[in-house]
């Protein structure tokens, strides 16, 4: 009788304990489903903040206005609405915020005493050579960083020294040449090193960068970002810097030039070419990622 009572005691205290137990979990999950709101965001704005197209910053273009403003800017030699290159650096100042400041030529840039632009963007049909030479490289004596997202013509680079001086080329080889691809050296922008080649008939008709450039040698206090890859069979051994450059920078005492040889501001691959190059201008950047394992979507 005694151990039959004791069973029921502890069958019951054991009951006790569960139902508690399972009372506990329930009773938080009931409490986090009916106070916690997860489809809504406490720290959001009371206001509608809807990003509509209203909303997409817009460049400053007025040069009194931009100087007077606290926010990053850039100076373009051309035109934004006549080039395509142009249109690439009006888009991408509006995606990186910043203002922009166009000029016809560069003899109507003045260097601002009070602010300097971030870089003066330069597209080279708007240039004249005998006459703008003096006026670059009184720019570069003042600290003032140049970005010449188009070079002149093969001729016209061959026949000035001044000019080669400037975007450091030591020789010019070959008005045309055709690439199998190209190399992307690391640390240009986030990215590591990078071949861009065509290994089968496909890519090759797909291919997004023109292969075909002038050949110049880049010389002393020259970086090059990215090269082109010759045929061996075609044009025979070529020593690593003598590879037709792409993308490279001058180095000046207190500034850069940087020159883009071909047409690849003229699209959306401009944009990141001048986010690079404006990396390249700083001591170190701050860049956000989003971990995509760590986002949760309710409903």
């Amino acid at each position: 009788m005694k151990s039959n009572m004791l069973s029921k005691r502890v069958y019951f205290t054991i009951s006790c304990i569960m139902l508690l137990a399972l009372f506990m979990f329930q009773f938080s999950s009931l409490i986090r489903q009916k106070y916690n709101n997860y489809n809504e965001n406490i720290y959001a704005a009371e206001n509608d903040s809807s990003l509509t197209s209203d909303s997409a910053f817009t460049v400053e273009t007025t040069p009194s206005k931009v100087l007077s403003d606290n926010r990053h800017f850039a100076v373009y030699i051309g035109n934004t609405s006549a080039t395509a290159a142009g249109g690439t650096v009006l888009q991408w100042c509006r995606y990186t915020k910043r203002n922009l400041i166009t000029y016809d030529s560069i003899t109507q840039y003045t260097s601002y005493t009070r602010r300097t632009p971030d870089a003066v963007l330069i597209d080279s049909s708007y240039l004249d050579l005998d006459r703008d030479i003096s006026y670059f490289n009184k720019l570069t004596e003042s600290g003032i960083n140049l970005v010449f997202c188009t070079l002149p013509d093969f001729a016209a680079i061959s026949e000035n020294t001044e000019l080669q001086n400037l975007f450091g080329i030591s020789a010019t080889v070959m008005p045309s040449l055709k690439a199998s691809g190209y190399k992307l050296f690391g640390g240009f922008l986030l990215g590591g090193e990078t071949w861009y080649m065509s290994n089968t008939e496909e890519e090759e008709t797909y291919q997004d960068f023109e292969l075909t450039l002038p050949w110049y040698v880049t010389g002393n206090a020259t970086k090059t970002y990215m090269s082109a890859v010759l045929d061996g069979s075609i044009y025979g051994t070529v020593r690593n810097e003598d590879l037709p450059p792409v993308l490279w920078r001058k180095s000046y005492g207190h500034s850069y030039v940087f020159c883009v040889n071909g047409d690849y501001i003229k699209d959306c691959a401009g944009l990141g070419i001048l986010s690079a190059i404006m990396y390249e201008l700083c001591d170190y950047s701050v860049y956000p990622v989003i971990n995509s394992e760590a986002v949760a979507v309710v409903n």
